[in-house]
């Protein structure tokens, strides 16, 4: 990463409480997010993305907290602040866009009374000034006919109109860091491309840094910077993007990469991940996805390995990563 890092997340560990005992979802996570960069987090279901995120926003709630690490935004640390002081970073210093809009948005307000409260709760100012603000924002975000969508309820809008709402609801105070928790799981091919495309854009015309969570390597592919790659709560790759699609250092990613369907191949069997996400009460001794690597041998079982700096920019948490890069080379 050249840019100044804006987020940088050491050893961050969040634990929920269960029937079984207490488990970590997060175990140790590393991560650092440059000034002005779209970071990818990808991985299956149960890697503990959304986690990530609700953890770095201290909104983890009972059975789950947050019980170690730092969280620094500009050097500060977001897990010693108070909650009163975290309030006024929430929204205003990072905002996060959620996969179901309508869920987030209130079915019984009005889409620009919720911007306006927003706007004026955080930066105060005239209910004139909220409005042209929201009225802003509503056309920043590419909404048709905004004064129209101002007045309406979340239930009036399409699920396209209602993630740009809530992408705008996002951007109200003009935050530093914009958080994407798979924000185009919901929506038709045609608008994933289309908010995709806008969260692109608006990190060239607002300066944004932004964590893009999601499943889809497609849309990774198609706007991220740089890409860190989770597995059963840990990171076990960050490198650039092109690094990430060209040369995967971890079998896990090679995994993921191979189980992508190409139209070029459309006859070709897709490959697979034999086994799946082991359950974090049992995790594997060792690497915790030796049970489903096709490299892994006694030593995997046996150590568990460090997320390793293999170039100036790219990491694996690997003790095959060299044999890996000869590989693909």
């Amino acid at each position: 990463m050249t840019a100044e890092p804006l987020l940088e997340v050491h050893g961050l560990a969040t634990s929920f409480a269960t029937p079984r005992g207490p488990v970590k979802v997060l175990d140790g996570l590393d991560l650092e997010i440059g000034r002005g960069e779209i970071l990818g987090l990808v991985g299956e279901s149960g890697s503990g993305k959304s986690v990530t995120a609700y953890s770095i926003l201290r909104l983890v709630r009972p059975p789950g907290r947050v019980v170690g690490g730092q969280v620094l935004l500009e050097g500060r640390d977001l897990l010693a602040l108070s909650e009163r002081q975290m309030r006024d970073v929430r929204g205003k210093e990072i905002s996060m866009i959620f996969q179901d809009p309508r869920g987030f948005l209130d079915p019984v307000a009005r889409v620009g009374s919720v911007l306006e409260e927003i706007y004026r709760t955080h930066e105060g100012g005239s209910r004139t000034e909220a409005k042209a603000r929201a009225l802003e924002l509503l056309r920043a975000v590419g909404l048709p006919a905004p004064e129209r969508v101002r007045r309406a309820y979340p239930h009036e809008l399409s699920g396209g109109m209602a993630q740009r709402a809530m992408i705008a609801l996002a951007l109200a105070c003009s935050p530093k860091l914009l958080i994407a928790d798979e924000p185009t799981t919901a929506l038709d091919v045609t608008i994933q491309i289309q908010i995709v495309r806008l969260l692109a854009s608006l990190r060239e015309r607002l300066g944004l840094t932004i964590l893009l969570i999601t499943h889809n390597l497609s849309v990774v592919a198609e706007v991220c910077d740089r890409v860190a790659v989770m597995y059963a709560g840990e990171i076990v790759e960050v490198a650039p993007a092109h690094e990430v699609f060209g040369r995967p250092l971890h079998p896990y990613t090679v995994g993921l990469l191979g189980a992508r369907p190409r139209i070029s191949v459309v006859e070709e069997r897709l490959s697979d991940i034999g086994g799946r996400v082991p359950d974090l009460h049992e995790l594997p001794s060792g690497c915790r996805f030796h049970p489903r690597c096709f490299l892994g041998d006694d030593r995997c079982r046996a150590e568990h390995p460090a997320l390793r700096r293999l170039a100036p920019a790219h990491q694996s948490r690997c003790h095959y990563a060299e044999q890996l890069g000869e590989d693909a080379a």
